[in-house]
């Protein structure tokens, strides 16, 4: 990749500035390697047929730097495998202009021009599902359904007709066709975040979350009422039901001698043993009563007295709690005080800031406190956030892995959560960039079990698969955390 000046055009070298107009382009330079960071992320997602995971990469290079031809025209074949034509054909145009020259976007337009047939139908089914969007927002259901109906029969790449096919047959209770709808999306675009969400409220409302392990104990159930198994030796034998049908006699010699000592023994213990336990009874009653007064005046008191003691622990507890509660209260005013006066006054460690308001806890605050605590968190927490992620990404670019992990450790221990879970995403392809597969492993299983809703959990699930063929040793334990598409 051949990098010019911003500002006057020239080539660039190795330098911290500008051969030609001598400005300083270090910085530059970071942007631009940060935008090709993203541009190479967006086309794995692309191969792997993630177009939405593709997208945002894509978008996010062409944001750090608009003159990325590479990203513009990718992101145009993106959106056209989305049945997206008109902004495939903006992207594509820009980047024209951008490079008139030896362009491959210039061969797009001029294909998706000379292709009229396919240029009338991407059009025709745009302009449907527009109207559908309008019909629906009139109030006017059935005809938007119609609309879309058409759509489908047609079988249009337009993804976001068959997604709001699919709301449709959800509402309707008509799961056939809605699962239908979200198939043909995920095989377009496999990590199409509001596909999924439809297929896991398509299996919920079915009652099938879990098919394949309710089969299989189901089959072991019906397994286990047809054999029996017993031990001989150091032998385990699997033994039909039928079979055991061979042993009823010598069950029933052993049964009627059994019940010969039985009666026995009842004779004895009905007849003979009465009378002795009644005697002992009448001498053990006589001494119960003399004490039983006693023990009951006893028992009253000791009674009385620990009803009073819980008492005494329930308010003794009560008041460490709210004198707690108080503490906690006072820190967390104390701690946000001090934090709003450092942001006032401009003089400010983000990253020290951010840690330090973990301290706080929102619950405890006023109105204005929580107020006061929402525009820190909103000006300083996801300021700095973005900027941990942001040297974690640049070390990525640069392969320096470690430093890399560094800074996405410190995003997942500030807000796992941050954009959708990206934090744990980038820390797992961190440590597999490193070779670190166990420690790739165990984030990306984080990932997929703490946010089941995240944009990434299919790439994560996917990418762990492959680290589990390339690297089998302790891939077993993986196997409940498949993919059940």
């Amino acid at each position: 990749m051949q990098m010019r000046c911003y500002k006057c055009g020239s080539l660039l070298n190795s330098e911290e500035y500008c051969p030609n107009c001598g400005v300083k382009v270090t910085t530059y330079k970071l942007i631009v390697a940060f935008s090709y960071c993203y541009y190479n992320e967006g086309l794995d997602r692309a191969r792997s047929h993630d177009l939405s995971g593709a997208e945002r990469c894509l978008t996010r290079s062409i944001k750090y730097y608009k003159r990325n031809i590479e990203a513009r025209n990718l992101l145009g074949l993106v959106y056209y495998e989305q049945g997206r034509a008109a902004d495939a054909l903006a992207e594509w145009i820009v980047s024209s202009n951008i490079m008139p020259g030896d362009n491959p976007a210039n061969d797009y337009i001029n294909d998706f021009k000379a292709d009229k047939a396919t240029a009338d139908r991407m059009n025709r089914e745009v302009r449907l599902y527009n109207e559908a969007v309008e019909y629906l927002q009139n109030g006017n259901a059935d005809i938007a359904y119609l609309q879309l109906s058409n759509l489908i029969r047609d079988n249009t790449k337009l993804v976001d007709a068959y997604l709001l096919m699919a709301i449709f047959c959800i509402n309707g209770r008509n799961f056939k066709l809605a699962t239908e709808c979200v198939k043909k999306v995920l095989r377009m675009d496999k990590g199409n975040y509001q596909a999924l969400k439809y297929r896991n409220e398509i299996l919920a409302e079915q009652g099938r979350l879990f098919p394949e392990e309710d089969k299989a104990r189901q089959e072991r159930i019906r397994k286990a009422n047809e054999t029996s198994v017993f031990a001989k030796g150091n032998r385990a034998i699997i033994q039909p039901q039928g079979s055991m049908q061979r042993d009823d006699t010598v069950r029933r010699t052993v049964i009627s001698a059994a019940s010969g000592v039985i009666a026995c023994a009842m004779v004895f213990l009905f007849l003979i043993m009465p009378h002795q336990i009644s005697k002992v009874k009448e001498e053990t009653n006589q001494t119960t009563v003399a004490f039983g007064d006693d023990i009951t005046t006893k028992d009253a008191t000791i009674s009385e007295l620990e009803v009073e003691v819980q008492n005494a622990n329930n308010s003794q507890e009560k008041a460490e709690e709210q004198s707690a509660k108080d503490a906690n209260t006072v820190k967390s005013y104390e701690t946000l005080i001090q934090l709003n006066d450092q942001y006032n006054s401009g003089n400010y460690n983000s990253l020290e800031m951010t840690k330090a308001m973990k301290d706080i806890e929102p619950e405890t605050l006023s109105a204005y406190g929580r107020q006061i605590y929402d525009t820190l968190y909103n000006n300083v927490v996801l300021d700095s956030m973005e900027s941990i992620m942001y040297q974690g990404e640049l070390n990525m670019g640069w392969g320096q892995y470690p430093t890399a992990i560094e800074y996405y450790q410190q995003a997942v221990e500030i807000k796992s959560d941050y954009n959708d879970g990206e934090p744990l995403y980038m820390l797992a392809k961190a440590y597999a960039a490193k070779g670190d597969t166990a420690k790739a492993k165990e984030t990306y299983q984080r990932l997929i079990k703490e946010q089941p809703k995240s944009g990434y959990v299919s790439t994560a699930k996917t990418e762990l698969q492959e680290l589990n063929v390339a690297d089998p040793k302790g891939s077993a334990s993986q196997d409940g955390d498949g993919d059940d598409e």
